[in-house]
């Protein structure tokens, strides 16, 4: 599940191994990574890749979490709208019980977990790391 670097820059969903882990990236950065046809089959057909591959234990797909990324969309939300980058992080997180955004440090620990033999006898499970944002 290697990709080239050239392949990348076009692929709507980027797969790269670490170890155990197989993290998957949304490439759709000029449209916030939203949800289309054509990632949605490449989405599904990166899972199907992981199903066959006996060595992934865990896959991880980012999203949207504290970080330059999201930071950045808040500030330009902030400056379109002429209000304060608090004024928009706090809209952003209201609706999210820990009031805040996720940062990456909390899904790593997740990834980790999946990865080691600690979790041995977790199969086919979801593990959201939204702060409760998401929840079943």
């Amino acid at each position: 599940m290697t990709t080239s670097t050239a392949a990348v820059a076009t692929d709507l969903v980027v797969a790269e191994r670490r170890g155990p882990v197989l993290l998957l990236t949304l490439n759709r950065p000029d449209r916030l990574n939203s949800w289309t046809d054509a990632l949605e089959e490449r989405y599904f057909a990166r899972l199907d890749e992981a199903e066959d591959d006996p060595d992934v234990r865990a896959i991880v797909v980012t999203g949207a979490v504290a970080g330059p990324r999201i930071e950045g969309v808040i500030r330009e939300q902030a400056s379109a709208a002429g209000i304060s980058y608090e004024a928009v992080y706090e809209e952003a997180t209201k609706t999210t019980p820990l009031r805040r955004l996720i940062p990456p440090e909390d899904i790593a620990v997740a990834a980790i977990f999946l990865a080691s033999d600690a979790s041995a006898s977790t199969t086919g499970e979801d593990l959201n790391v939204s702060g409760g944002l998401a929840m079943h």
